[in-house]
């Protein structure tokens, strides 16, 4: 499984080329911590065409944990070592850093952002090569960080310093 945020996730063809090509491998579930009415209106455009979400789960599927709205992935019902979330919030998966890759939001409208091309790589590489993704994650790490991460501001790199598993 792929959790993807879904906020705010703009439509664009980086977007549907990177759905459309991980969707070969993994089962993508929408995990927001939007309310259900605000994220299905994004959701929806997304799919316009094409399904890409098998499920979509929203704020009332996360839990409180330290203060934080928390996206508990081991309640999803999937082998922890099979789902792979991918968030711009790294406290959004504090439960389970090790399945956790950070990615910066996307606003819109910047043509240089290449940080879902570069995921959609490491991401075929991780389904191809290993049975666990956690293991992938770690292997994958420097990746990750250089061709990922690389343009994170200094809060970005605080909170993945704070929440995430790859310093």
């Amino acid at each position: 499984g792929l959790g993807i945020p879904a906020e705010p996730l703009f439509r664009s063809s980086i977007l549907d080329e990177f759905l459309q090509s991980v969707k070969k491998y993994y089962e993508i579930i929408a995990f927001t911590s939007a309310t259900k009415e605000y994220a299905d209106s994004i959701e929806n455009e997304i799919e316009n065409e094409i399904k890409y979400f098998d499920y979509r789960l929203y704020r009332q599927h996360a839990i409180i944990y330290d203060n934080h709205l928390v996206k508990d992935i081991s309640r999803i019902g999937r082998p922890l070592e099979k789902i792979i979330i991918i968030d711009n919030m790294p406290q959004n998966y504090m439960l389970q850093k090790e399945n956790g890759i950070m990615i910066k939001p996307y606003w819109g409208g910047d043509d240089y952002d290449t940080a879902l091309i570069s995921l959609e790589d490491i991401l075929i590489k991780i389904a191809c090569n290993f049975d666990d993704v956690r293991k992938g994650i770690l292997f994958y790490k420097d990746d990750i960080v250089n061709k990922v991460s690389s343009n994170f501001s200094r809060k970005e790199k605080n909170l993945l310093n704070t929440y995430g598993n790859y310093k």
